[in-house]
């Protein structure tokens, strides 16, 4: 069985999205049938006409409404960020660094933490009754909102556990009230907050409404856990001066119950007991509690897929079972049958307490990609199968990138003009869904990576849509024909390749360029789309008359073409050799982008001299003309440290992610494609299934912030 994403046989010609309202000057192939949008570019656009594949629409995926309320909810995160980043904790211990930019990234990390503590509370705090209430009660605080914003950011994995996890599956009876959200997120913006939306929240989790009062009062100081073995109730500080607390890189505790002979406790043993419990249940493929994490997210779930997790389940559980019977200690009563409690206790003996020997018992040598697709779902000791901490710290990246461009000030979009650059990006997105599945290039159709990499704009529309779940899910089942998922974490080398095999795929379909930022990425058409950027400029054009290119005279919209990279993410290697290894393709990878750069910008100049008779202006311009101002995608400079060197006393973890925004990751699940689980196995457009792991790696479970 493969989870290979075959492209369909060829469509009919692909639509070029012109607008009909002025004469056609993009050059868009010959061969292509027109396809028209018809928006008035001083008006709301109100006539919509898409195709994606076979289908055509009548309406957009994504109402213009619901961008705009996203943007907002945005707008109220990064203003939290800002907060928070100004905030002194006081008492409660934040690391100290004379270095005032990371310390900043240090709060906001703690922050991150305590956020996601919160939204746990909160997820299981809610009622049946709480999906009847009103928007203006049952919406948390905007912390939460944020930390529930990028869980469902992560469309696959966030499916899975609303369809296994019963805690999830509250949480998924308000979704609609999250849409309303989109469409009236005034609620987020009002000070002080509603009086009902406070004693709701108040009364259900027992914690302050303002999580910077719950910090100056001392309130979220510990958190309890349960030891693995004896299920005895362990209260663990969330930070402390030894570096050993919950939110920290070396979180460690111990049972003190008498008796309990677990020893040491860290995130990989918390991971470890949730684990074994999962394979310890029985293998009822009617009951999606059941199911191991992962198993229904292949495009080819049935029951063959459940035969694999049956498997799987007896493939440890005859193993176990072999040692509760050798094991008196582990058996209780007549021991003719054993008990689920026994049998969980007995995987953690059989595989000797160790997440990786438990990982090769589940067969990971041989099926690497379920096995490590299921493992990269245990984390710690919370019952959801993404780290939320770094998921949130990724995604910060692209929040920081839209208020950047402007697009989160508020009333930015009020105008009719500015507004046009919306529609430009919601366009865009549709014919990326347009490519993806219809595609014949042979550049996308040959290639080994077989996934697409959207820009900033598109990027930004297809999280919207993501954000009302029930119709994503639908509409990937009709216009795609499987789920699209929106992959957390790419290793940057594999996704700078992804989008250059994007760029060439869409300018083969579509005959239009697919960035104008005019930033230098990585690829051999570098020097075309540097060129193209400037010749825009130094002609002057006049606004596009195909939505597939942003208006020219809109820096913003030039800019949103940047390539979306805030999944883009380093896997730490496990010695120095790996680690040398990696350093050398980065060193390359960046000597090569650098010497294009300066010939591509060379080469610009010299047309733009051509045509205006001066280089003079477009040099000293070139850094607000050609480059939108992000930093190169993909590509960051590699750590220092291999993974059993990094170390500190006082960082703070995020679960699967090392540094200060999430971008380095270290994971105790496997590896997809070398990388990490579901990190980089689908890709963004792909199945998000791991692919096969490379032993140059360590997974280890949760990280440092350096």
């Amino acid at each position: 069985m493969s989870d290979t994403f075959h492209l369909p046989p060829p469509p009919p010609p692909p639509p070029p999205y012109i607008n009909n309202t002025s004469t056609p000057t993009a050059n868009v192939n010959a061969n292509v049938t027109n396809h028209n949008t018809s928006p008035n570019p001083n008006s709301n656009v109100t006539n919509y006409n898409y195709v994606i594949g076979n289908t055509p629409l009548t309406d957009p995926l994504v109402k213009l409404s619901h961008v705009k309320g996203h943007l907002v909810l945005l707008r109220s995160f990064s203003e939290l960020k800002a907060k928070v980043e100004g905030f002194d904790f006081g008492r409660l211990w934040v690391p100290r660094h004379q270095d005032e930019d990371k310390e900043r990234k240090w709060k906001w990390t703690f922050f991150v933490g305590l956020a996601v503590e919160r939204f746990d509370v909160w997820c299981r705090s809610i009622t049946e009754e709480d999906c009847m209430r009103s928007l203006y009660s049952i919406i948390p605080p905007v912390d939460v909102v944020m930390v529930w914003h990028t869980y469902m950011l992560n469309p696959l994995w966030y499916k899975d556990d609303c369809a296994r996890i019963d805690v999830c599956r509250k949480m998924k009876s308000l979704e609609r009230h999250f849409e309303q959200l989109l469409l009236d997120p005034s609620i987020m913006t009002s000070n002080p907050p509603a009086k009902p939306r406070v004693d709701h929240w108040e009364f259900n989790t027992r914690l302050g409404f303002d999580l910077f009062d719950d910090a100056r009062n001392m309130v979220m100081v510990k958190k309890a856990i349960s030891c693995p073995m004896c299920d005895a109730v362990i209260q663990v500080d969330y930070v402390n001066d030894e570096g050993t607390g919950y939110l920290q890189w070396n979180f460690k505790t111990a049972c003190f119950n008498q008796g309990c002979t677990f020893g040491e406790i860290d995130k990989e043993k918390l991971a470890l007991g949730k684990l074994s419990r999962d394979l310890a249940r029985p293998s009822d493929s009617d009951n999606p509690a059941n199911h191991l994490p992962g198993i229904m997210q292949s495009s080819s779930f049935g029951e063959s897929q459940v035969k694999e997790s049956r498997r799987i389940k007896d493939l440890v559980c005859q193993a176990a079972m072999k040692t509760a019977k050798a094991n008196d200690n582990l058996l209780q009563g007549d021991g003719k049958e054993i008990t689920y409690r026994q049998m969980y206790l007995a995987i953690m003996e059989v595989c000797k307490y160790s997440m990786d020997m438990l990982r090769r018992r589940m067969g990971f040598s041989y099926q690497p990609t379920l096995v490590g697709r299921i493992v990269s779902a245990y984390n710690d000791d919370k019952v959801y199968s993404i780290d939320l901490v770094g998921a949130v710290l990724r995604q910060g990246s692209f929040v920081n990138k839209m208020r950047e461009l402007g697009w989160t000030s508020s009333r930015f979009f009020d105008g009719s003009s500015n507004e046009l650059a919306l529609q430009h990006a919601l366009s865009r997105y549709h014919a990326f869904l347009d490519l993806m599945v219809s595609s014949t290039s042979s550049t996308l159709s040959g290639s080994s990576s077989k996934f697409l990499v959207p820009t900033l704009d598109i990027d930004l529309i297809w999280h919207t849509h993501q954000l009302i779940p029930a119709k994503y899910e639908s509409d990937c089942t009709m216009l795609l024909k499987r789920f699209l998922d929106h992959d957390d974490k790419v290793e940057g080398l594999r996704l700078s390749s992804a989008f250059d095999i994007t760029a060439r795929a869409w300018k083969d379909r579509f005959g239009v360029q697919y960035t104008y930022c005019g930033c230098p990425t990585v690829g051999d058409t570098i020097g075309e789309r540097l060129l193209h950027a400037i010749e825009h400029k130094s002609k002057a054009k006049a606004k596009s008359t195909t939505l597939l290119i942003p208006p020219t005279d809109q820096p913003d919209a030039l800019s949103a073409t940047h390539p979306s990279d805030h999944n883009s993410v380093r896997f730490i290697a496990h010695d120095e050799r790996a680690r040398n290894e990696k350093a050398k393709r980065y060193d390359s990878l960046i000597e090569k982008k650098e010497k294009e750069r300066q010939a591509a910008v060379k080469k610009a100049a010299a047309k733009a001299a051509s045509v205006n008779g001066s280089a003079t202006e477009v040099t000293r311009d070139r850094d607000k003309s050609v480059n939108c101002g992000f930093n190169t995608a993909f590509l960051f400079p590699l750590p220092l440290e291999f993974a059993k060197g990094v170390s500190s006393p006082t960082a703070i973890a995020s679960d699967g992610c090392i540094d200060l925004d999430g971008s380095v990751v270290v994971s105790v699940a496997g590896c997809g494609s070398g990388c990490g689980g579901s990190g980089c196995g689908g890709g963004i457009g792909g199945d998000g299934n791991g692919g096969p792991g490379r032993s140059a790696y360590t997974y280890q479970l949760y990280p440092k912030i350096m």
